[in-house]
């Protein structure tokens, strides 16, 4: 089992987002080096992706001022990215 799927990692973990800053139609969890939590298209498993890729539309990221909201965490959850919201 992956360290991302034992447990969830810390608050505040950085998002990255794609599209335009009018158009964001994308957004990814970053988990460092380069990878990314990302659930590719409606309809596809949640997986760990690389964050950029030749001709992406990356359109910047941020940290979270507050924890990530429980309905969050329990999407994670049922997508078996993490296995505790604790």
């Amino acid at each position: 089992m992956s360290a991302v799927q034992t447990a969830w990692p810390t608050f505040g973990t950085p998002q990255v987002f794609y599209g335009t800053p009018g158009n964001i139609h994308h957004v990814g969890l970053y988990l460092g080096a380069g990878r990314m939590i990302n659930a590719p298209t409606f309809g596809q498993p949640v997986q760990i992706d690389n964050h950029r890729y030749d001709g992406d539309d990356y359109a910047g990221a941020t940290r979270p001022a507050a924890s990530a909201p429980v309905w969050l965490l329990r999407r994670l959850v049922h997508f078996g990215v993490c296995t505790s919201t604790a």
